[in-house]
């Protein structure tokens, strides 16, 4: 376990060591322990890529079982040698207590003896009662001033003839290398400075020392201590980072430093670029006048000095252009908590929820092409909750930025339920749901929505006495606000049934669907998209009660509706016919059920690709129908063809970053089975609707 402060280089050395083993062909997992939400996600991610079924990670992620049992009982049959890793875990409750699954396993972090594999920790936190007996704790200590000094010398480019005066700058520093970093990035750049009227140039290291000592008590406000008193990091972050924005400053880039800091008002994740739109940003008071040509010179110009750094670990293909920009841990927690965003906190926390809403307005969660673009938005859009939470009573003059801001999450919730993240689903909604339920009241439009949601991921997650409360909370007040026949209303009593269908209360669950069913077709029409949920709810209900004629007639129905209404290549329209194949798979009609699965292969290759999830779970049901049907010719090659497809997924990010995504999925491939008799078919995931 590697542990030191901030800015010592504890992930600089973790990716270092991880990119080694990765070339000596160990398999590599990232895992980002920042939060409880980031480390579950982290965690399921690992278990979808080394071969956990789906059905196993649901029930590990609802509560039905242990999470980490799960994880560490398929690391010990992993054949292959892998790495662990587990970034930025400063507070190990994150990962030693597994309280984010609601698991029954005590700590994600076990022994690795018997197993192939090791687990690589970076934290702030180096305390032995925090780890356990079996952590090896590995101190990473400030650089000497020696070594300091090269440092210095490298990232400038300069002879050892200055090396007494580059140590003089390491020692001043304390050899935090994030520090030093910053300092020879500064130093290089204005080196080669064109000496404009009232610049202050820095052509050597003894001009940098002598720059820094009257910037730090005239920018920070605070004389510079004694050399050889003690300095925290912030504080040598602190100096170097003012020294460069104010160099910026001298520049004419004076927004530099306003840019700087609504960056760090982000999540501790990677910054996609979409989200800096500038025409929003310009109808702040913080950004007047600011266009999109303007803010890339500020970003470029902030990014020249290592203020921030582009994403190396971006799964985007090499030949596609970098599209996210990180802040330094150290950087963005100094910027964050500077005066100049107390003094601001309404400006930046009303501009932060403007650009979220812009971002995530017209991106629809349940469109699949959509989901790699929400999985580097959803780590920030809790984010301006947190600075009006923070501005406290003020923040009430401000209910419709509120309002934005909470929608943004609400939007974020949907996304990670469609993907199958329950918990962070429920987590992200409740975020929503309190604010909305404080600044708006519970009858407001937005928070009856959020609460029907909630109450839908709480009924996947089995947790129906909550889903129930929520459920019927809604539709009180839809029902005296609304009315019954009202379609929102009707909707919600939809999606209540689907939580008497999961309590097995098949016959209320039949009676609650039909009777919304009759009202939606009269009132929005057959082909209404909700009229098509209820109606597929309806069809999977009676597939559940053995009337499986009645229920593929429905389903047929559904997927020509959904095809003429929706597309399809919309998921729901994916879903629809994915559950008629399995349907006519399970009832024995093998050939009808190859034309479904042929059909929706062809539908989901073109939708989502050769490699999604949803495509390769296909041809695994595709394999396994086609041993059914005895057609053995050709099986093994394209059993082959599969698993060589699922373990592409399986392989190790070749540029591994401090980040999480979401998973889509997982692959449920079976061992092909030596008989020759039927076999039955894998049953499916609980539905997410």
């Amino acid at each position: 376990m590697l542990h030191g402060g901030g800015g010592y280089g504890k992930t600089t050395l973790a990716l270092h060591f991880a990119a080694r083993m990765r070339d000596r062909g160990v398999v590599v997992w990232w895992v980002s322990a920042h939060d409880e939400s980031a480390v579950a996600t982290g965690m399921r991610e690992v278990c979808s890529r080394i071969g956990v079924s789906l059905e196993h990670i649901h029930a590990a992620w609802t509560g039905q079982t242990s999470a980490p049992d799960l994880l560490w009982r398929h690391l010990a049959d992993f054949p292959h040698p892998w790495l662990l890793v587990i970034d930025n875990a400063d507070d190990p409750e994150h990962v030693v207590s597994a309280r984010s699954t609601r698991a029954t396993g005590p700590s994600w972090l076990r022994s690795t003896s018997g197993t192939n594999g090791s687990v690589l920790v970076t934290s702030r936190d180096g305390r032995r009662q925090a780890w356990g007996p079996h952590a090896s704790l590995l101190p990473v200590p400030a650089l000497a001033p020696d070594d300091g000094a090269r440092v210095l010398l490298d990232l400038t480019h300069r002879d050892t003839g200055q090396f007494a005066a580059a140590r003089a700058v390491a020692d001043r520093l304390g050899g935090l290398p994030l520090a030093l970093r910053l300092a020879g990035l500064h130093s290089a750049r204005m080196a080669t400075a064109p000496p404009l009227p009232g610049l202050k140039t820095v052509r050597n290291f003894d001009d940098y020392l002598a720059a820094l000592d009257e910037h730090f008590v005239t920018t920070v406000d605070a004389a510079p201590p004694h050399p050889r008193e003690r300095r925290e990091p912030r504080e040598l972050i602190t100096e170097t980072w003012e020294l460069s924005l104010e160099a910026l400053r001298q520049r004419g880039h004076a927004d530099a430093r306003t840019v700087l800091r609504l960056l760090s008002c982000f999540a501790d994740s990677p910054i996609p670029y979409r989200l800096l739109d500038a025409r929003v940003m310009a109808t702040s008071p913080l950004f007047t006048g600011i266009t999109p040509e303007k803010l890339l010179t500020l970003l470029q110009a902030l990014a020249e000095l290592g203020l921030t750094e582009q994403a190396t670990g971006s799964h985007q293909p090499q030949t596609t252009p970098v599209a996210e920009l990180v802040l330094h841990p150290v950087v963005r927690e100094s910027n964050r908590h500077h005066r100049d965003v107390a003094d601001n906190l309404v400006e930046y926390a009303t501009v932060t929820g403007t650009l979220l809403d812009s971002a995530t307005r017209d991106l629809d969660y349940e469109d699949s092409t959509t989901w790699a673009q929400w999985q580097t938005l959803a780590p920030h859009c809790t984010a301006p909750l947190r600075l009006w939470e923070e501005a406290g009573a003020e923040a009430l003059d401000h209910a419709d930025h509120i309002r934005v801001a909470a929608l943004s999450v609400y939007r974020c919730g949907r996304f990670l339920h469609q993907c199958g993240l329950y918990t962070q689903a429920e987590h992200e909604l409740t975020a929503a749901l309190e604010p909305q339920q404080k600044i708006l009241g519970d009858d407001h439009p937005d928070t009856i929505r959020t609460r029907v949601t909630l109450a839908s991921v709480l009924t996947t997650e089995g947790k129906f006495d909550a889903a129930d409360t929520e459920f019927h909370t809604a539709l009180a007040i839809q029902t005296t606000l609304l009315g019954e026949a009202h379609p929102d209303t009707l909707d919600t009593r939809s999606r209540l049934a689907v939580a008497l269908r999961a309590r097995d209360r098949l016959d209320e669950a039949e009676a609650e669907f039909r009777d919304v069913l009759d009202r939606q077709i009269t009132i929005l029409g057959a082909e209404h998209r909700q009229t098509l949920d209820t109606r597929n709810r309806l069809a999977h209900l009676m597939h559940l009660q053995g009337q499986v004629k009645e229920a593929e007639a429905e389903f047929r129905a559904v997927l020509a509706a959904r095809e003429a209404v929706l597309g399809r290549h919309h998921i729901n329209t994916l879903d629809t016919r994915s559950e008629l194949a399995s349907l006519l798979h399970v009832r024995g009609d093998l050939a009808a059920a190859e034309t479904e699965y042929h059909r929706l292969l062809a539908d989901e290759r073109q939708a989502l690709g050769e490699d999604h999830p949803k495509t390769l779970i296909a041809y695994s049901h595709l394999v396994m129908l086609r041993h059914d049907q005895h057609k053995i010719d050709g099986l093994q090659g394209l059993y082959e063809d599969v698993l060589e497809k699922t373990e592409t997924r399986t392989r190790p990010d070749p540029h591994p970053h401090p980040r999480h995504s979401p998973s889509t999925g997982e692959i449920p491939l079976r061992k092909l089975p030596t008989g020759n008799g039927p076999t039955a078919v894998r049953g499916r995931a609980p539905r997410k609707d």
